[in-house]
């Protein structure tokens, strides 16, 4: 068995115990009194396994690029993770986590802007070449 091959079955029976704990954990009292710090807890960890999947994905095909960027979004992912357990720590409280939701809100909405305007910026610069005037 590769390297790569038991390092994948370590992840899986790991991520195999973290799920026996997601269904005792929506039962638990922490689940009633935080509810948006553990909502936010449960899809850090769903999608660092997708991640993880990924880069194992990436390690197959030999795509260094591809990890690199995927590794880089891990690390991210971690960091969020902590930022909000550690805030939780110091609060005893849902607060930063809620503050936390409406600040990623807030920056789809941004971003989702942002794009229109490039869109938009675009189609003007199109409009204006296929024309040939410059307004």
């Amino acid at each position: 068995m590769s390297s790569l091959n038991k390092i994948i079955d370590l992840d899986n029976a790991i991520f195999e115990e973290i799920k026996i704990y997601f269904s005792k954990i929506s039962t638990s009292s922490f689940s009633k009194r935080y509810p948006i710090t553990l909502q936010l807890s449960n899809l850090i960890t769903t999608s660092t396994k997708f991640i993880n999947e990924s880069i194992f994905n990436c390690c197959e095909n030999d795509d260094l690029y591809g990890i690199k960027i995927l590794f880089r979004s891990l690390i991210e992912h971690y960091l969020r993770f902590q930022l909000i357990w550690f805030n939780w720590v110091k609060t005893q409280s849902d607060t930063e986590a809620k503050k936390y939701l409406d600040f990623t809100a807030a920056r789809e909405v941004l971003d989702s802007i942002k794009a229109e305007i490039d869109a938009l910026n675009f189609l003007i610069q199109t409009l204006k070449s296929l024309i040939g005037k410059s307004y």
